[in-house]
């Protein structure tokens, strides 16, 4: 494959412009429904084993995080 470009390398779906994939009658704007339906759409398919919710351990990698641009999972505690 070719290089990830816009948000693919740091996205969970290869999407490199998810507001422009998001408009689907390409009128350069999004609707509620537009975004509703785009959201709708990349839960089901990051939703593996289909139960209607998503967990850390069915979430695939991102392509940053497989070059060990891995952010941390739990935020840094205070000190």
């Amino acid at each position: 494959g070719g290089m990830l470009q816009g948000a693919a390398p740091y996205g969970l779906l290869n999407e490199p412009q998810p507001v422009m994939g998001a408009d689907s009658d390409f009128d350069r704007r999004i609707s509620r429904d537009e975004a509703i339906r785009a959201a709708r759409s990349r839960f089901t398919l990051l939703d593996s084993d289909g139960d209607g919710r998503l967990r850390l351990a069915e979430l695939p990698r991102t392509p940053a995080q497989g070059r060990g641009e891995d952010p941390p999972r739990t935020p840094p505690t205070r000190r």
